[in-house]
């Protein structure tokens, strides 16, 4: 069996392309599993008494059946009780099973290098390099409270934004954009299939073709899938950012006015 990752920025659609791989009978992604607020991170708790490493976890984590369908039972039993479609794998049937995490949270664990290093992982690299829009659906998300969405949520109120946070944040993007880009700089490109969340995202078209282009890299048959979960797009920030005209100003003097396109 083949293994992935997907490597990303929070707010860069790893949710929905996560959710869009699992609805292929082929393809197993588990989702986050460095985030302090996981289970798998919990369970590491006890995993490293044993005295073996975070990288040994993710290991096992691809190569144990135990966990595996652990996962598989917690994932049908929050189905079940959201009233949602089951989608309960066997092992045998899958090609590629992989995961998903944020560049920081590499970093932060000390695993800048564990896909340097494992080089039967193919690696799917997420980004969202419009920081602006990443930080307005951030903005939306703290605003609306959704993370992910099975139906749109109501029109988000008018807000007006803090500009020196937004131009904060913009820095901050931009470091973690660099360190991913420099993970990826270290892989083989044959290992590698760059989605870019603009392009990804465009229109019916374009989402078909990066579906079509992941599978035949990860592997699988080409089918149609479609993910459970709506995309939270950005509307025009005009119509719902009080100081609008503040915050282009802002922008134009920082030198990131090609957010703005």
């Amino acid at each position: 069996m083949d293994k992935h990752f997907i490597l990303t920025h929070g707010r860069s659609g790893s949710n929905f392309l996560a959710n869009t791989l699992n609805k292929h009978p082929s393809l197993v992604n588990l989702g986050e599993v460095l985030g302090d607020w996981t289970l798998a991170y919990r369970l590491f708790s006890l995993y490293q008494k044993t005295g073996r490493s975070l990288a040994d976890f993710l290991d096992t984590l691809y190569s144990s059946d135990a966990l595996f369908y652990s996962a598989q039972a917690v994932s049908a039993i929050s189905h079940f009780r959201r009233g949602s479609e089951i989608n309960f794998k066997r092992k045998p049937s899958i090609k590629s099973l992989g995961m998903k995490d944020f560049v920081f949270l590499l970093d932060k664990r000390g695993l800048g290098n564990y896909l340097h290093t494992r080089d039967d992982i193919k690696v799917i690299y997420l980004t969202r390099r419009n920081h602006f829009s990443r930080y307005l659906s951030l903005l939306n998300m703290q605003k609306s409270g959704v993370v992910k969405a099975e139906s749109l949520p109501l029109e988000s109120n008018k807000y007006t934004i803090d500009v020196q946070d937004l131009l904060t944040s913009i820095k901050c993007y931009r470091e973690e954009e660099e360190a991913g880009d420099k993970i990826v700089e270290g892989i083989p490109v044959a290992r590698v299939a760059a989605v870019d969340y603009e392009e990804y995202l465009l229109n019916a078209e374009t989402l078909e073709k990066t579906h079509s282009d992941l599978f035949e890299f990860l592997g699988v048959e080409d089918i149609k899938v479609s993910s459970s979960q709506k995309k939270i797009l950005s509307k025009d920030p005009r119509e719902h950012i009080v100081n609008y005209g503040e915050v282009v100003e802002a922008l134009v003097q920082a030198g990131y006015e090609k957010y703005l396109n």
